[in-house]
């Protein structure tokens, strides 16, 4: 009996929240490269306290002894600034690493391996729904990179598009 009075006291005593809200979301999605080609990609997604979100998204093809794989990190602020909260917009930093493989089976002397590293900005916009703990989140993130310089002046960018949906849940 000592103990039931004890956890009542306990859930009746307001105390500060120790830690901060987070959301993590496991995601399928849709990515263009700028190529009017929809690619696969597989992601997670995780918001917390105060705007702050990050994801990380793999996607990858395999074409004859070809191996194409992608992985684009964002990290960036969401706020809303509608009367409707659940829409926000984001902005950040986006890092991407493309990896490029020639994999022969009998002529493993030829193989060959380049892996691309770039950076960038990015621009979102994202909808979450919250049902008990269950979070439903759809997005659009848009990152631009440097695709080229000469002495200084940029020549071309890059551009990679991620449209997706996941379902997680508020830790």
């Amino acid at each position: 009996m000592k103990s039931f009075w004890l956890l009542i006291v306990f859930f009746a005593i307001p105390y500060p929240k120790s830690r901060a809200d987070i959301q993590v979301t496991p995601s399928v999605a849709a990515v263009s490269e700028s190529d009017d080609i929809l690619k696969p990609a597989i992601g997670l997604k995780g918001y917390f306290d105060g705007g702050f979100g990050v994801t990380f998204w793999g996607w990858g093809r395999d074409f004859g002894p070809v191996q194409e794989r992608t992985m684009l990190l964002t990290v960036g602020k969401y706020w809303s600034p509608f009367s409707f909260k659940n829409l926000m917009v984001g902005g950040g930093l986006t890092a991407l690493s493309e990896t490029t493989r020639l994999v022969y089976k009998d002529a493993k002397e030829d193989n060959q391996n380049d892996t691309f590293y770039n950076g960038g900005g990015f621009f979102a916009l994202r909808y979450s729904y919250s049902l008990s703990g269950l979070i439903l989140d759809t997005s659009w993130e848009s990152g631009i990179f440097p695709a080229g310089f000469s002495g200084g002046i940029l020549l071309a960018t890059g551009r990679k598009q991620v449209i997706s949906l996941g379902i997680g849940a508020a830790l």
